[in-house]
């Protein structure tokens, strides 16, 4: 049987060859046409794709070599680019599948892993996991720009659409210095900003055309707006089968409440967390932070994950509803979890949890400290740093569920101890003696907390009108594929002309899509 041509150049593992061999037998293989499309880049197909549509205008917004029918079939659909997509490791032939892996280097003596082990450890690692896959995002505020957020640090093309008049509602946010807000600024870092007007005929196919080039859109407007705006996400996935479509509302794309305009505040009254936030027997309080819009973006973001996972295996995008009231109900584990038993309705409880005791703030001299010694050995180490061994032996106090049940007497008898001195010494003796404990900070001591400062949590980012902006980091610290950071929100409509000519749009284009109206360019 003969030899399969590219066979000959295989030698056994650990086997010397010269290196310049295996970089020429690596270049010639990937001129293989196939081969060449399954190896590039998000980035690169969409230039291969942005160089045959040609050029747009704010009528035939697409002329091209096809003219305007062609644009009008991309735009419904006809053109379904996953009949062509030859990413997907199915379509090719075994042999082909092995030289695809072996040039990324997932296989045992691949080009990449060689690169690879040739690369300084530290600071300088490999790409961030989502490069590659584009965003784009329609949102207000909170739960979808900070979906975005998370997508972006994670290295995706976050691509902001935004109103011409005024953009995302976030940007009169104070504090407001240079006519910028800081806090949009921090939310919406990493991000390009494009301002199209939606309600302009011109403005829906342009916005069509960069979903055609995107994989995901994250949108958290009122059920129903982009139906209104003639963008309906049914139409915009069946246009595309392999688009992702992520949208963050406050009740979920049905129910009897769908319709209904949200709030954070309003979710977290209606989820029931204000009733259990507070002292005893007080009024209801609101969570500090915007906990409803926060949990729903975070789920959002896990959703996306595994819509884009889940497309890898069978190339097919899907809907993704994602409601804030189901996000902050979702967190109620420990109250649904004693409600769904016992049928009790749980209250709030201030500092103190739910089912074991001691477990809340605990008043010495000078302000409260945290404490929390639930366990056996913590709850008699607690009892001794403080001189209390008598609680130990209080048949009341013999497990966390009894100290629960009589928590009155319980901290009663510990304040009077800790009462007598500064928080400082009962956490430096109890932390000596391995009891969990914390000082109570408020944001002053967290933002200098000299902890997150040695994990340099805390940066510095450029922006065109407010300087270095220090903001908050990502919590995520992948070790092989960190996220990255390289710039503070943009202004509105700052990389709109870029985004456009992307798109295949000329100069003469843009500058008469801005004396339209359709667009703005910052």
């Amino acid at each position: 049987m003969a030899a399969v041509p590219h066979r000959r150049h295989h030698t056994p593992a650990g086997a010397d060859r010269p290196f310049g061999d295996r970089r020429s037998r690596g270049r010639r293989w990937r001129h293989h046409h196939s081969l060449r499309w399954a190896l590039a880049d998000a980035r690169q197909r969409r230039r291969h794709h942005a160089a045959r549509r040609g050029p747009c205008g704010h009528d035939d917004l697409c002329r091209g070599r096809r003219g305007r029918r062609a644009l009008d079939r991309r735009l419904a659909g006809e053109a379904d680019r996953s009949r062509h997509d030859l990413r997907d490791p199915r379509r090719l032939r075994t042999r082909e599948r092995g030289l695809v892996r072996r040039l990324r280097g997932h296989a045992r003596g691949g080009l990449a892993s060689r690169e690879r082990a040739r690369r300084p450890v530290g600071n300088v690692l490999a790409d961030p996991p989502l490069r590659g896959i584009r965003v784009v995002e329609v949102g207000n505020y909170m739960a979808g720009p900070f979906c975005g957020m998370q997508l972006a640090d994670l290295g995706a093309d976050v691509i902001k659409v935004e109103s011409p008049r005024g953009g995302d509602l976030a940007r009169m946010l104070e504090p407001i210095a240079n006519g910028e807000s800081a806090n949009f600024a921090r939310l919406n870092r990493d991000k390009r900003s494009v301002a199209i007007d939606l309600k302009r005929e011109a403005g829906r196919k342009l916005f069509s055309l960069l979903v055609r080039s995107a994989d995901v859109v994250v949108e958290n407007l009122r059920p129903g707006t982009m139906n209104d705006l003639g963008l309906a996400p049914r139409d915009l996935l069946n246009s595309d089968p392999r688009l992702v479509y992520v949208a963050v509302t406050g009740w979920g794309l049905d129910g009897p409440n769908a319709d209904r305009p949200a709030l954070d505040i309003i979710v977290q009254a209606q989820s029931g967390l204000m009733s259990v936030t507070g002292e005893e027997g007080g009024p209801p309080v609101k969570v500090g932070v915007s906990i409803a819009d926060l949990a729903a973006a975070l789920y959002a973001t896990i959703a996306t994950l595994g819509a884009l996972r889940a497309r890898d295996r069978d190339g097919k995008g899907q809907l993704v509803d994602i409601s804030m009231l189901e996000s902050a109900v979702s967190l109620a584990v420990w109250e649904a979890g004693v409600h769904f038993t016992t049928g009790e309705v749980p209250r709030a409880a201030g500092s103190a949890h739910k089912l074991v005791a001691p477990y809340q703030a605990i008043a010495a001299a000078d302000r409260h400290f945290i404490v929390g010694a639930t366990t056996p050995p913590t709850w008699t180490a607690f009892c001794r740093v403080l001189g209390l061994e008598g609680l130990e032996r209080d048949p009341r106090y013999a497990d966390a569920t009894l100290r629960r049940h009589n928590r009155d007497s319980l901290i009663a008898a510990i304040e009077a101890i800790t009462a007598t001195k500064p928080a400082a010494h009962w956490l430096a003796a109890l932390r000596a003696a391995g009891v969990p404990c914390g000082e109570i900070a408020d944001y002053g001591d967290v933002f200098s907390d000299p902890h997150l400062v040695a994990r340099q949590f805390f940066m510095d980012l450029p922006h065109p009108r407010l300087g270095a902006i220090r903001g908050l980091g990502s919590p995520l610290r992948l070790e092989r594929t960190p996220v990255r950071h390289r710039r503070s929100g943009p202004l509105l409509g700052e990389h709109t002309a870029e985004v456009l000519r992307e798109a295949g749009c000329t100069d003469d284009d843009i500058a008469r899509l801005e004396r339209e109206g359709v667009v703005s360019l910052g």
